[in-house]
């Protein structure tokens, strides 16, 4: 059910967050260069992304899911071209920014953001080793303190809607953190016969004597 309500809200904020590129690169020819900046830093990132699955896919021989990611990729990587002209064009727009810049940060933290969630997100139909479930904790407990933290400061400084929207993304992210410590206590039961898991030291008997063997335990 939590998965879910995560998966919904996460292609919600995909969907709309594609919408207003797409309506903002049709309807407005000015874009300054934050705007095209963060407009190729996204789609760069997220056409990257659909690449890998795209490959992924067609290794799978999964022939729906490469449509989808290839359509994906597609898009990502045509409004990353469309960011890198704007950025060019608004070129004379760069010379005053210093690295790193107020005014870039936070693009950035939402582009590692936004990635992040999304990978995460496309993992959650598959099954899950304590390793994974390690990883995924030892990434996003992080981020749910980092973001947890400026959510405190925001509604410290001015109570309003920027603090629950951060409020959100601390929840988000602290529903990752909690899965991957799920698969780490009770990680997924693998396909096939585990040899550490699965193969286990007996006593065997003829009715007569005892000795050593071995036993297999579970279902394949």
């Amino acid at each position: 059910m939590i998965v879910g309500a995560l998966a919904v809200g996460v292609l919600a904020g995909y969907g709309f967050g594609h919408a207003a590129f797409i309506y903002k690169d049709l309807t407005d020819d000015t874009q300054s260069a934050t705007y095209a900046g963060g407009e190729l830093a996204y789609n760069a990132a997220m056409g990257g992304l659909m690449t890998a699955g795209l490959v992924m896919s067609v290794r799978e021989k999964k022939v729906r899911n490469s449509f989808i990611y290839g359509g994906l990729g597609a898009l990502h990587l045509t409004l990353a071209t469309h960011g890198a002209v704007g950025l060019y064009k608004a070129r004379d727009e760069l010379s005053p920014i210093k690295w790193p810049s107020n005014d870039v940060l936070p693009y950035l933290g939402a582009v590692v953001y936004v990635a992040n969630t999304l990978t995460w997100t496309s993992l959650l139909p598959h099954q899950h080793s304590r390793n994974y479930g390690i990883l995924e904790l030892s990434v996003n407990a992080p981020i749910t303190i980092g973001m947890g933290y400026l959510t405190y400061r925001s509604f410290a400084d001015d109570p309003g809607p920027k603090g629950v929207a951060l409020g959100g993304l601390t929840l988000l992210s602290g529903a990752f953190a909690i899965h991957g410590l799920t698969k780490i206590i009770a990680p997924d039961q693998p396909k096939g016969m585990d040899l550490l898991r699965d193969v286990i030291p007996v006593v065997v008997t003829d009715g007569v004597n005892q000795g050593p063997g071995i036993g297999i335990v579970g279902s394949w």
